[in-house]
């Protein structure tokens, strides 16, 4: 409904400006009229002077810009039901403190802004060209084989709950943080992302939380990433073209890790670093603080380049056929030890300083655990029985602080109703599957979806199923 104009201060601003105010006022489609006081919908583009309320469960059937403010309240969803874009441009506004599921999302301009109080879920491309993204709940993006998910030049991305980045290209590029963007993992913040990352062309990253990469982690043309918490690399970690990586907290890397090109790799006093595959280092220089771990499980041979440097205060311990040191510098108060009690982990050229080569016991570091994950939804399907009940059948690939879930029921008014809890797992790396018989189901078409929460209260809603 379009009401009288009057000024209104918005949160994102201490100037008070004109502002033509939307609410919802019942299910439905967003650009029928009924779904709206007064009868009158905003349209498609909601343009600057206007603020949209969405304080019950509405569709939409068209692209949506939103150049104004969009608020989503707790309880209340926006959905796509037919794979429609959704676009956040020339400074607008979204808080979604409710459901957010689109297909392609956007968001432009410098002084746009995207927060996630509660879940979105992206079916379709990514990109974030200038603007702020920060989550608080989760954002789910699960991906178009066609094209990267793309962050340029964003102002600030700031997540402190869940980020779950799915197969945008694999084989390719994936996911890509480029140009002044400046990516930061809150100590509360849980990030996986399922393809390979590259960060580059100066853009920052710096996580405090967990932080999980399926494939390959790559830093390339003066790009900063700073480690902490607990990591995990499934594949390689690569530093390339004067980037820097350092690491403050315990990172486990699958295959190799790799310096080329002047970049350098710090584990500070703080960190534990274990590397499966082999090192290869051609950059400039791996300081050493603390410990690392190279196990070359598969024998390649860890080497360090002609002109580059290892140096620090903490130990190092190389496995499998050691380290060749072609040319380089080893220097400082560095401890570098083997498993192996009879080896040198070192063939090549001498060490400098107080380095000590030992070879009697060597640090049989434990393989680092991956951190357990946020709640991780596998499936979530709905049968009907032989006795004329719905099944729900979810299955978890893991979970973290996992109080309980709620099953909330709707018919096709998309009201939906809680209708049962049931305890999760509290925090488990461990598959589990649930069951739930709802034994009266409403007449007709209903729609099913989970609500999770953790011990701390903070709740995350997965779509719905009909």
């Amino acid at each position: 409904m379009k009401l009288l104009t009057f000024f209104l201060g918005i949160i994102f601003s201490t100037n008070l400006f004109s502002q033509t105010i939307f609410l919802t006022s019942q299910n439905g489609s967003f650009r029928a009229n009924n779904t709206w006081q007064g009868n009158n919908d905003p349209g498609t583009t909601i343009s600057s002077n206007e603020v949209v309320y969405i304080n019950h469960n509405v569709y939409y059937d068209r692209d949506l810009t939103i150049e104004g403010v969009l608020i989503i309240n707790q309880g209340a969803s926006l959905i796509t039901n037919n794979n429609r874009d959704f676009a956040v441009e020339n400074g607008g506004k979204v808080i979604a403190n409710g459901l957010l599921a689109v297909q392609d999302f956007s968001i432009q301009d410098n002084n746009s802004r995207v927060e996630i109080n509660d879940s979105l879920f992206v079916n379709g491309a990514a990109e974030i060209i200038d603007g702020k993204f920060i989550v608080g709940g989760a954002a789910h993006f699960d991906g178009d084989n066609n094209d990267p998910f793309v962050i340029e030049d964003a102002d600030s991305v700031f997540v402190s709950g869940k980020l779950t980045v799915g197969d945008f290209d694999r084989g390719n590029e994936g996911f890509i943080i480029e140009g002044n963007t400046n990516f930061i993992v809150a100590s509360t913040g849980f990030v996986t992302i399922d393809d390979e990352m590259r960060v580059r062309d100066n853009a920052v990253l710096n996580t405090e939380g967990s932080f999980l990469v399926e494939d390959d982690l790559r830093a390339d043309d003066n790009a900063s990433i700073t480690l902490g918490g607990t990591a995990r690399i499934n594949n390689d970690l690569n530093v390339n073209d004067n980037s820097a990586i350092t690491i403050t907290g315990n990172l486990y890397v699958a295959d190799n890790m790799g310096l080329d090109n002047n970049a350098d790799i710090t584990i500070t006093s703080t960190a534990l670093v274990e590397v499966i595959g082999a090192l290869e280092h051609d950059g400039d220089d791996l300081t050493v603080n603390r410990a690392l771990v190279i196990r070359d499980v598969n024998n390649d041979g860890s080497f360090l380049g002609n002109g580059e440097a290892i140096l620090g205060s903490g130990l190092i311990q190389i496995d499998g056929s050691g380290l060749d040191n072609n040319g380089g510098t080893i220097t400082g108060t560095l401890d570098i030890c083997s498993s192996d009690a009879s080896s040198n982990p070192l063939s090549g050229n001498n060490p400098s300083g107080s380095v000590t080569i030992c070879t009697s016991s060597g640090i049989n570091f434990p393989i680092i655990p991956a951190a357990p994950l946020p709640v991780s939804l596998l499936d979530f399907d709905a049968y009907l029985n032989d006795k004329n009940q719905v099944e729900l059948v979810w299955i978890t690939a893991s979970e973290l602080n996992n109080d309980f879930f709620t099953i909330e029921r709707s018919g096709e008014d998309l009201n939906f109703i809680a209708i049962e809890n049931i305890p999760g797992k509290g925090t488990t790396n461990e598959t589990n599957q649930y069951n739930f018989f709802d034994s009266k189901p409403l007449n007709g078409l209903s729609y099913y979806r989970l609500k999770q929460t953790d011990y701390d209260g903070r709740t995350e809603t997965f779509e719905m199923i009909g």
